[in-house]
């Protein structure tokens, strides 16, 4: 149910697409505590496209038998853009 990273209309203007590899550091409530670009896209703006909407993000925490623990999460992010023509 997390939402996609919003495209920004920048980036879009200017066809920048890339992948950026992130971190993401979640906490016993499943909640991220913090987010790293481990992989830049090339563009600024899209790695803050990705590490704000990362931050908004919900997770199931990790369990070890009935206790949740902190954890680190690689995750790629793309931003392509698809041609509709």
């Amino acid at each position: 149910r997390n939402a996609s990273p919003q495209y920004p209309a920048e980036a879009r203007r200017r066809r920048m697409e890339g992948v950026v590899g992130v971190l993401i550091r979640i906490n016993r409530s499943g909640t991220p505590d913090a987010v790293e670009v481990t992989s830049s896209s090339g563009s600024p703006m899209l790695d803050a496209a990705a590490i704000e909407a990362l931050l908004q993000w919900r997770f199931a925490p990790v369990r070890d038998g009935s206790r949740a623990l902190s954890a680190g999460y690689p995750l790629d992010i793309k931003f392509v853009l698809v041609n509709t023509e």
